[in-house]
Parts: structure tokens; C-alpha cells; sequence
């Protein structure tokens, strides 16, 4: 197995990271995140858990911070420099930054999970879809892969999270029901998003009631704490036929 380190500097559970945890875990891997803004907090989680990969999920403005935490492990460690998220995704040409190893753009599970794969065999990279990456100064830019059907993803992995139980507010759950919007508003990232994935599949993703009710009493059975549910959907219910039946059987 080979061993992720995530770090983020804001205190808010980011599903991007518990579902690439989620996905990683299942299939052997392991997963351990620091919440923080100083190094010097970053540098001991790295010597206790030797991690092979270090992660970022960020948006374009969090790039500045995780660009000098990125420099400044590469400057000690020999650790894998990954990242993903919104601005790796529209903007990769970030990868030539030279503490960038690799990046991931768009739907990270599959491409995380076969990327440690990889890291795990030293295995060469280049089948990877959505991984953008480097070696000495040359960059592979690997295709776009099909998007996947999101209710066969396995779920977000909150206990990622849990160890900052008394810092964070954990009484609302976060989720998501869908992926992708059909509109294509101006102000939005919707349309390039949807131009990156274009002719790779249905972009709008919709998971069935019964996955999400699956997710639902998992986190329940696995003690948490939750008493409200936001759905973070991009549009929330754009289905009306599944919203009317989604909710008919929530309430139940």
C-alpha cells in the first residue's frame, strides 16, 4: 500500500478530500490529513507518517499558500508533490511550477486511486486519465477520462476529519446528490468545466435516492453526530421527476 498525507489551511471538511479518502482506503491505501497554516506543525505529521504523496485540493487563491508549503517540503523531504481540485483543474498549466509533481483535473477518485496505485508499484503514469505530471523538466499531459457513474463511487471517508472534532462544527453533513449543472451562466465555471468533459459522457450525474439513503445511515451507524443535511449540489434537484421522488422518500 502507499501512504497519502492531504493538507489544507482552512478548518472546513472539503468532500473532495474525504471522497479521494474514501475511494483510497477501500482499496488499501492510507490516508491522513493535517489542518494548518504554519510548516512547522506540517513537518512532524510528515516524519510520523511517512507519507509517499503529499496532497492539495485547492481553488484558485489557496494555490498561493499551497505553492510555499509545497516548496518548502520539497526543500526537505522526498516526498510526491500531487495536486488537485478547482484550480488544477482549470488552470494546469500549474504543473510547471517545480514544486508540482503531478495534478489531477476534474473528478479526482479514479485517477487518485490509479496514481498511488502506480506510486505503490513504481509503475510509469502515463495511462492515467486526468493526471498531469512531470518528469525532470519534461510535462505529460494525459487525456481526459469518461466520467464515471457517481452512484458507484465509493462514499466520502469523514473519519479523515475526526481528530479535529473539537475545532470543527460537525453538526451539519455535507453531501452531494448530483454532479454538473446544464446551464452555462456567464458569471459561472460550469462551461469550461463541461467544455474540459466534452463528448466523454453524461455530465450531469445524478446518484440514486437509495445511494444517497445508503450514505445517510452509514454515517449514522458510524456514530455521527450530524443533525442537519446540506446538500451542496451545484443545482440542487435540476431532476424534477428524482427530486419528487427523492423527497417522498426522504420523508419517509
Amino acid at each position: 500500500m502507499a501512504k497519502i498525507l492531504f493538507i489544507q489551511e482552512d478548518e472546513w471538511p472539503k468532500l473532495g478530500i474525504m471522497y479521494l479518502a474514501g475511494t483510497l482506503k477501500k482499496h488499501g491505501h492510507e490516508v491522513d490529513l493535517v489542518i494548518t497554516s504554519e510548516f512547522e506543525k506540517i513537518q512532524p505529521c510528515i516524519r510520523s507518517f511517512q507519507p509517499d504523496v503529499v496532497g492539495f485540493s485547492i481553488m484558485t487563491g489557496d494555490h498561493h499558500w499551497g505553492l510555499k508549503v509545497a516548496q518548502k517540503i520539497k526543500a526537505e523531504f522526498d516526498v510526491t508533490i500531487l495536486f488537485g481540485g478547482p484550480h488544477a483543474t482549470f488552470f494546469p498549466e500549474f504543473i510547471r511550477e517545480e514544486c508540482v509533481d503531478a495534478l489531477i483535473r476534474g473528478d479526482g477518485e479514479k485517477a487518485c486511486l490509479d496514481f498511488m496505485d502506480c506510486i505503490e508499484g513504481k509503475q510509469e503514469l502515463s495511462q492515467i486519465k486526468n493526471l498531469w505530471y512531470k518528469l525532470g523538466e519534461e510535462v505529460f499531459r494525459n487525456e481526459m477520462g469518461e466520467l464515471e457513474d457517481i452512484n458507484s463511487i465509493p462514499f466520502p471517508d469523514r473519519s479523515v476529519y475526526q481528530k479535529y472534532k473539537d475545532r470543527m462544527d460537525f453538526s451539519v453533513q455535507y453531501m452531494l446528490t448530483t454532479r454538473g449543472c446544464p446551464y452555462k451562466c456567464t458569471f459561472c465555471f460550469e462551461e469550461e468545466l463541461h467544455n474540459i468533459y466534452q463528448g466523454l459522457g453524461q455530465y450531469v450525474r445524478v446518484r440514486s435516492p437509495e445511494n444517497i439513503f445508503a450514505e445517510i445511515r452509514e454515517s449514522i451507524a458510524q456514530g455521527g453526530s450530524f443533525t442537519h443535511i446540506m446538500f451542496t449540489d451545484d443545482v440542487f434537484g435540476i431532476n424534477k421527476v428524482w427530486l419528487y421522488d427523492f423527497l417522498e422518500k426522504y420523508k419517509q
